[in-house]
């Protein structure tokens, strides 16, 4: 789960958020397809995230996923990167506890 959101600024459709898959610019600037593994929000930071993959595993046979900070106002939907060590320990927590419910 250690991959960081490399995008700043990201704006995407609303059509794509209903299907499940964002479409976001990759490190080399072309629109790819992602899909959204879980967004949820939280007190602690009152922030919305969304945790997104390409399905490509890494080295080790990992899955690289990729996470952002999402803003849903009614006229642009963006995704910022996340920033702190403190949300990607969050993210991580969260992610881990899915994993901890689909093993049981």
């Amino acid at each position: 789960y250690g991959s960081r959101c490399i995008n700043t600024r990201v704006i995407f459709k609303e059509y794509f958020m209903i299907k499940n898959i964002i479409t976001l610019p990759d490190e080399n600037g072309n629109e790819k397809d992602y899909r959204i593994i879980v967004s949820f929000d939280t007190h602690e930071t009152g922030n919305e995230y969304i945790v997104y993959t390409d399905d490509v595993a890494d080295d080790e046979g990992f899955i690289k996923v990729k996470a952002g900070i999402y803003n849903n106002e009614e006229e642009r939907q963006e995704l910022f990167p996340v920033k702190t060590e403190e949300e990607w320990k969050l993210i991580s927590d969260i992610l881990s506890k899915i994993e901890k419910e689909r093993q049981l």
